[in-house]
């Protein structure tokens, strides 16, 4: 509470010289000069003492409204109730349409059809899209918090967000029962339609050889010429639903519009305030991680009066230059690696058997080029630095690991083979999940979207996309590549052959590692026709909690301060965890469930979760310890 009181005292601070000024014979003037003696300083020398004191009487209003508004709030003013459950059940089918309105109930969810419009332009009638929305509602109604909407990232995570998002062991059962929880397949993903999974979109492969170490200037350029002819195949895609009419307000003429056009961030941001409108609510609490972040720091940035409560984890860049993004993604792969094989070395100082593996960096080299040799691929350094890290980590025995990288050490192929699968990774078992498929006709289900070979699904759930199964699971990939070339301003390197190669061949001088990232980060929008780079996401204007992980290497914690300063009312939350997005039941995802459960930050700006020895749970003795700095005011 003493947080509380604090966290609203810096805010009285902060607005009380904005609110000390008054328009006076429609000149602003502040209250020094209103209350000064010297005739000379006020707006008009010649007012008389009784306008005079009539205007110090309203400067003495304003200050005991102000005095009011200090007053701790009221729960039910700290939250924005949501509208009844009958307002979403009679929501036009022309607008949204529920596949199974039978099932919009206290405690349930279900999922129906936006019928999107394609563009925001008030001058041209455009057509309709579908975009697969879920609901999650809460067991009290109507909600009294209000609507939550969350996304996972991406892009290409779909509305089994709700899942984890709206699971009452990561976000609480208080908010659970209160809040309506918002989940979608955002445009040209899973139920959404039209869809990007199709093969005339899929990217030219810019792996690197098996038979090369490093990428040359020849090399590159066949990668870019293979886009080249992607690109144009894909944008002029007839069968992919693409190509749609519209029409001009003004003299009917009908025009030609290209869904890739209108396939960004910013229209899933227009999408949910179009949604928000059909369930009348006045606004919307917004949760986004990873890329996510940049979703909600969208909605913020262009719509920041209907935001109610704001929480962005493991954030974005705010800016929208793709050069920096792709630099930035690379080298936090290479700080997580190096950071890990550090935190190894420090673990061994206190207890050898805390990582019993004489040369890391050795063993993660040679397993990698095992796998390369079986598959014929190289294969995703950072997938393979994911299984390093759960292995060391969630309680789990890292005597494990020690016996791949000694058998690594003894160039034993088929040991390191065996202790891989042992681990989760069966590098020549790539079948991909598809259990479930056919249970229930897709026509009916109502249900949330699962990723296919990446996410399993309940008993009994089918996988359903707005394609054939086989065809999405081919192509899931492509979403995030449309979605980047569509939010990202590409500068030379998009349009400009040499220059393109030059900036790969630069990082992998510098950076040698996680090259692979860089070059199809560059690559997701070459030769891209058009693009509608994202706003600068900030606002003065919003309040909530930004938050970070000290050794993320998806999203790099400079991006989480940079967001932090573009959206200055926010409170700065920074776990030291190498993770990327929070985990349920640590210290710092408990603020942020306290933050949606009170409707107020609990804690001060620039809090620290202490994490032990992010990879070795049991180095130090407790993991829940919060260190908390501040400003001096």
């Amino acid at each position: 509470m003493l947080l509380r009181s604090h966290s609203l005292l810096f805010s009285v601070s902060f607005v009380l010289p904005l609110l000390l000024v008054s328009f006076v014979d429609g000149k602003l003037s502040s209250s020094r000069e209103l209350l000064t003696d010297e005739p000379d300083k006020r707006v008009d020398s010649g007012d008389t003492d009784e306008n005079h004191d009539a205007k110090l009487a309203n400067l003495q209003q304003n200050l005991a409204q102000l005095e009011m508004a200090t007053d701790p709030p009221t729960n039910d003013e700290l939250f924005t109730p949501a509208a009844s459950l009958d307002v979403f059940k009679n929501i036009d089918p022309e607008d949204f349409e529920w596949i199974n309105p039978n099932n919009i109930e206290a405690g349930k969810t279900t999922c129906g059809f936006l019928n999107a419009k394609l563009g925001s332009d008030d001058s041209i009638i455009y057509p309709r899209i579908k975009v697969y929305m879920c609901v999650q509602f809460a067991t009290n109604q109507p909600a009294p918090k209000g609507n939550l909407v969350v996304h996972c990232g991406g892009p290409g995570s779909l509305s089994s967000c709700l899942d984890s998002r709206g699971n009452p062991e990561f976000i609480g059962q208080d908010n659970v029962d209160n809040y309506n929880v918002i989940s979608l397949d955002q445009r040209g993903v899973g139920r959404s339609y039209p869809s990007f999974a199709h093969p005339e979109c899929e990217y030219a492969n810019y792996s690197l050889p098996i038979n090369e170490l490093e990428y040359t200037k020849d090399g590159i350029q066949d990668i870019l010429d293979a886009q080249k002819e992607v690109v144009q195949e894909c944008w002029s895609c007839e069968e992919c639903g693409f190509f749609m009419k519209g029409t001009k307000k003004d003299d009917g003429t009908t025009i030609t519009l290209h869904f890739l056009e209108y396939s960004g961030t910013l229209q899933l941001a227009e999408d949910l305030f179009q949604f928000m409108t059909h369930i009348e609510a006045d606004k919307l609490s917004l949760y986004g991680v990873s890329y996510g972040t940049n979703v909600m720091g969208t909605f913020a940035t262009v719509f920041p009066s209907f935001v109610d409560k704001f929480v962005i984890d493991s954030n974005m860049d705010p800016e929208s230059q793709l050069l920096s993004l792709a630099t930035g993604k690379a080298a936090g792969k290479n700080i997580r690696i190096d950071y890990m094989i550090y935190t190894c070395r420090a673990a061994q100082f206190k207890d050898p058997a805390l990582c019993p593996i004489e040369d890391l960096r050795q063993c993660l080299t040679f397993t990698r080029e095992v796998i390369a040799d079986k598959t014929g691929t190289q294969p995703y350094l950072p997938d393979l630095i994911d299984l390093f890290f759960n292995s060391f980590g969630a309680g789990n025995d890292p005597t494990t690991i020690g016996d791949l990288c000694e058998k690594a050490l003894e160039n034993d192929v088929d040991g390191v083979l065996d202790d891989l699968c042992a681990l989760g990774m069966c590098v020549l078992d790539d079948d991909p999940q598809k259990r479930g498929v056919g249970l229930i006709s897709c026509d009916d289900y109502d249900g949330l979207t699962y990723i296919v070979g990446v996410q399993p699904t309940p008993p009994g759930v089918p996988y359903c996309y707005a394609v054939p199964v086989e065809q999405y699971d081919t192509y899931k990939g492509v979403p995030n590549l449309i979605v980047e070339g569509m939010d990202y301003a590409g500068g030379q390197t998009s349009y400009n052959d040499d220059m393109f190669i030059r900036k790969v061949l630069e990082f992998q001088d510098r950076q040698g590692r996680n090259v692979l990232i860089f070059i199809g980060m560059l690559m997701s929008n070459y030769y891209w026709p058009k693009n509608i780079p994202l706003p600068i996401r900030g606002s003065p204007l919003i309040s909530g909690i930004v938050s970070g992980q000290l050794y993320d290497s998806d999203t790099q914690y400079e991006w989480t301060q940079k967001m932090r300063a573009n959206f200055p009312m926010t409170t700065l939350l920074t776990s030291q965890s190498n993770d990327h997005v929070l985990k349920p039941g640590g210290p710092c995802m408990a603020h942020i469930v306290d933050y949606f459960e009170t409707g107020v930050p609990g804690i001060v700006d620039g809090t620290v979760c202490g994490d032990p020895y992010p990879y070795f749970e049991n180095l130090q003795g407790t993991n829940t310890s919060n260190y908390l700095f501040t400003d001096l005011l």
